[in-house]
């Protein structure tokens, strides 16, 4: 679980992929369609099969683009592309006939590029008779030619609010719309809208969406601050939810990090006068004075959180958003000595913490704070921590931050941006940093991009390759814990392993495609110590005959077999742990696995494991055996 923006969230759906008539359906219920700028892309569309969208974050442009495409395509659903593709990939991609696609959150090159380069992309896209939209948070070019960038202009939140509520009690629209504030974003709107449906009160629908958070973070930093308050208020930022020793532990670093140089030594004769004079007893109060100062702050409040039988006490915002705003001001009334000493804190704190609820802590606030200043996380932590300027640590946190980032769809584009960059052009740190990113929470949410970028690290990584083979195992375990396709990767392979199959000589590529392979079969997952392939098997059916066919083609390549065949008793003997019907899932694998593999080969494999000659097999190695020798037969399911 991440929490960005103030609010938990289990959200892994991925960035990338199809979307069905059922998301689209959700996502354009009551659209309000933006005049004129709607009119124009549309025309725009018609006329050249693609246009771009520009304009900041959250202004509504995924749902434009979606509402755009769904006027023009045939099947009532679309693709949605990454927002890591070059123009030079859209121009020599196969688009399907009367298919929509949408790009969003472009980043990765400027807008001002060569006019052929949108030329070629608006014929490839007029030839196969398709539609593409792009959305970016660009400026718009100054003479958009060949494709028209058109700038998206938000609905207003009034219509929003109107067409949402559409249906309900005029009073509850009447009391919805008076307290409408003047700074409502248009997810604010449909967000209360949603509230209000569900019967909440206009007011504590308003309460809860916005209220006048931004007002109470806004008076706390108008009124006079001592450099302590803004140390605990920054400590806050980056350490929500620590406990009071924690807490108070770090603000102490913090401002030993913001404390003025220490004054020049006195001279001899100033010594020995300060020498003469009383000792004053031991002060206690700057150590008091924190914590009652935090105590009389109004943005922060105490929570209890329980830990088995007991609780424990931390300290959180008195409204969860309050956070990105005091991050938004921080950035405003702060300078740069101020942050210089933030980012040398947080390095510090990163390079030696062992908390993971710390680590979540700072992760999600620097996350946050790429909202208000992309480039300030990008250069003063990013780029340092992943190149391995510091300890191990920080190169890890790197990666923390980045998962982060791809949670928030604002931030998503940026994030496999990044990585991307990192993975192409960056060291040989940088390259194992973006390939960690990749095998986790990144490439869950973009897992086309991941599945390129690891592969090719694979076979011209270098020094990288063996880190980039653990993560593609590491990434279809990611892809079955969050219930996305794990099939990404078995195809990969599958591809990977038909191409090999015309080369009889033991090439380097073969050799690194069979240990991949071989890999996969045998990664466990890291808390039930059980394979991964087990787990697959059991939670994504779709995946059986994809690892079946990877499973034959390393038996029948005689190097790695005896590997091959030990990895695959183990998954079939972890499969009762792993599912609710292991025999139909052994029978099922067997079944695949036969059909696969040279009727010669189904022989001498069944003779090498069956039950009989080895005691240690239980009867579910002779079910999944029985199987492999006989796939025509028809499963018993008793």
């Amino acid at each position: 679980m991440f929490g960005v923006g103030g609010q938990q969230t289990t959200t892994r759906r991925k960035a990338t992929g199809w979307v069905d008539a059922a998301e689209m359906d959700s996502t354009l219920k009551c659209y309000v369609h933006p005049r004129p700028c709607f009119d124009r892309a549309a025309a725009a569309l018609e006329d050249d099969k693609v246009v771009v969208l520009t304009a900041p974050s959250g202004s509504g442009k995924r749902a434009g683009a979606l509402a755009l495409i769904r006027g023009f395509i045939e099947d009532d659903r679309c693709v949605v592309l990454s927002p890591d593709s070059t123009l030079d990939e859209l121009a020599k991609r196969e688009f399907q006939t009367g298919l929509g696609y949408v790009l969003l959150d472009r980043r990765n090159e400027p807008l001002a590029e060569p006019d052929f380069a949108w030329r070629q992309v608006r014929d490839r896209l007029r030839a196969d008779k398709a539609f593409l939209v792009v959305t970016t948070v660009h400026d718009l070019p100054a003479n958009p030619e060949t494709v028209q960038h058109i700038e998206w202009r938000t609905p207003e939140p009034k219509q929003v609010l109107e067409a949402r509520l559409r249906g309900c009690e005029p009073t509850l629209i009447d009391e919805a719309l008076a307290g409408l504030p003047g700074d409502c974003t248009l997810r604010d709107a449909v967000a209360v809208a949603d509230l209000l449906i569900s019967g909440v009160t206009p007011a504590e629908a308003w309460e809860r969406q916005g209220g006048n958070a931004v007002q109470v973070v806004r008076k706390w930093f108008t009124e006079a601050r001592t450099l302590s308050d803004y140390s605990a208020i920054t400590t806050m930022a980056f350490a929500v939810g620590s406990n009071r020793r924690t807490f108070e532990t770090l603000q102490k670093q913090l401002d030993d990090r913001l404390a003025p140089p220490e004054p020049k030594a006195a001279e001899p004769a100033e010594l020995a006068a300060q020498e003469a004079k009383p000792k004053p007893e031991p002060a206690f109060a700057p150590v008091y004075d924190r914590r009652r100062v935090l105590k009389d702050n109004p943005l922060v409040a105490t929570q209890e959180l329980p830990a088995g039988t007991i609780t424990r006490s931390v300290l959180v915002f008195a409204d969860p958003r309050y956070r990105q705003w005091v991050l938004d001001e921080l950035w405003e009334t702060c300078g740069t000595p101020f942050w210089d000493a933030v980012r040398d804190w947080l390095t510090d704190v990163v390079a030696e913490n062992t908390d993971e609820l710390l680590e979540l802590a700072i992760a999600t606030g620097l996350a946050q704070l790429a909202r208000t200043t992309f480039d300030e996380v990008m250069h003063s932590y990013l780029v340092p921590w992943a190149s391995g300027r510091g300890r191990r640590a920080c190169q890890t946190f790197a990666v923390q931050v980045l998962w982060c980032m791809c949670l928030d769809e604002d931030l998503a584009g940026a994030a496999v941006s990044v990585a991307r960059d990192w993975i192409a052009n960056g060291s040989v740190v940088q390259r194992s940093t973006a390939v960690v990113a990749f095998g986790g929470m990144l490439g869950v949410r973009f897992p086309h991009d991941a599945v390129k970028r690891l592969w090719h690290q694979v076979e011209f990584g270098g020094s990288v390759s063996a880190a980039a083979q653990e993560h593609l195992g590491y990434l279809f375990a990611a892809l079955i814990e969050c219930d996305e396709d794990a099939t990404v990767v078995t195809e990969l392979l599958r591809h990977r392993m038909r191409l090999q199959r015309r080369t009889a000589v033991t090439s380097k590529i073969k050799e690194l495609t069979f240990q991949t392979v071989i890999g996969l079969l045998e990664l466990l997952d890291w808390e039930s110590e059980k394979p991964v392939c087990a787990i697959a098997l059991a939670q994504q059916p779709a995946v059986t005959s994809e690892l079946a066919e990877l499973c034959a083609r390393v038996l029948v390549f005689r190097p790695h077999r005896t590997e091959a065949k030990a990895a695959l008793m183990k998954i079939v003997k972890a499969l009762p742990e792993t599912c609710s019907e292991p025999r139909l899932t052994a029978q099922r694998f067997g079944r695949a696995l036969g059909l696969a593999l040279p009727a010669q080969e189904r022989q001498l494999l069944f003779d090498a494991l069956h039950p009989r000659r080895d005691p240690r097999n239980d009867d579910l190695a002779g079910v999944f055996l029985l199987a492999v020798r006989k796939p025509e037969d028809e499963p018993n399911h008793e």
